[in-house]
């Protein structure tokens, strides 16, 4: 072999090792910029993740205020309504009014008036009834209880003794 030739073969392999060189630097890079874009791309959403994380967490940590207000406009307090169903039940206990079951529907007449539709089935003695009914009547323990108005009473002799059944309906109006 010629000196010339072998000189040609060695330029023509440091231009294949050239190429491949380039070749691979080329790849390579480009899998670093693809592995970049992808790690930007994936901190982006990370970023967005977390802003959407902290205004719920915002929002949690509001969620007590926010609770209380909603609960002074528009909500009665429980400790009145559960103090209202158990003078309820204790003046019907009172009176020895049996089978006393007792039925409750709300409604919101103004933004700081509640009225509650009280619906009641018992049975009996007629003295007992009435003096439930009396009680009734009479019924402005509570502060936040304004009004009791007994809207419908009937009552249905029943066939042992002087025993009667009934149904009463009364409507309650609280102030928030």
């Amino acid at each position: 072999m010629t000196t010339i030739k072998k000189i040609m073969y060695g330029l023509a392999g440091l231009l294949a090792f050239s190429v491949v060189f380039f070749l691979f630097s080329f790849g390579y890079t480009s899998l670093e910029s693809i592995t970049a874009q992808s790690a930007q791309s994936r901190l982006e959403e990370t970023r967005g993740k977390a802003k959407q994380l902290e205004v719920t967490s915002k929002e949690w940590l509001d969620i007590e205020t926010s609770y209380s207000g909603f609960k002074d406009l528009y909500l009665m307090k429980s400790d009145v309504y559960s103090r209202f169903k158990q003078d309820l039940e204790m003046l019907a206990r009172k009176n020895a009014v049996n089978n006393s079951r007792f039925t409750y529907q709300y409604k919101s007449i103004f933004t700081d008036v509640v009225k509650i539709t009280v619906n009641t089935q018992m049975s009996g003695a007629y003295e007992n009834i009435k003096r439930f009914i009396f009680d009734l009547e009479n019924f402005k323990d509570q502060e936040k209880t304004k009004i009791v108005l007994i809207k419908k009473v009937k009552l249905e002799k029943m066939k042992n003794g002087n025993m009667v059944e009934g149904e009463l309906t009364m409507e309650a109006y609280f102030v928030k």
